[in-house]
């Protein structure tokens, strides 16, 4: 019987001895939990703060973009606003030439027609209103 006693105390110290093991890989086992807990907090917090970083690195330079292309366009604005008043300005230029050689040229065929001019007809109607207050002033008197 001892034989049995010794095999059953020997499988008590087995079934001890397993459960401290089992107790022990647990412990390690929430302590690996624990850590990689802490770990990813801590890796968590030094990602938030790179992005972070990254963040106001791809803002800085999307303002830099738009101040660079703001100053693109205005340029580019003023130089086709510079062009516009040419263009205008010629055109101008041109429609005045234009008139001035259309006049001469209707001066010329209502000349080779011999019809009156419009200086002709200015001169003739200052004329009546000559003879017109001569006539006033005489039937007046």
């Amino acid at each position: 019987m001892s034989e049995v006693i010794d095999a059953i105390e020997t499988e008590e110290n087995i079934s001890t001895k397993v459960a401290e093991r089992i107790r022990v890989s647990a412990h390690q086992i929430w302590l690996a939990g624990l850590g990689a807990y802490a770990k990813a907090e801590e890796e968590g917090i030094k990602a938030i703060d790179s992005l972070i970083k990254e963040g106001e690195g791809v803002e800085s330079r999307a303002s830099e973009v738009r101040k660079d292309t703001a100053a693109k366009t205005n340029e580019i604005r003023e130089k086709a606003t510079q062009k516009i008043d040419d263009v205008k300005s010629n055109v101008v230029e041109r429609i005045e030439k234009l008139q001035s050689e259309i006049d001469q040229r209707i001066a010329v065929v209502i000349n080779f027609f011999g019809l009156p001019s419009k200086s002709d007809v200015e001169e003739l109607i200052e004329k009546v209103e000559e003879l017109n207050k001569s006539v006033k002033a005489l039937s007046k008197a």
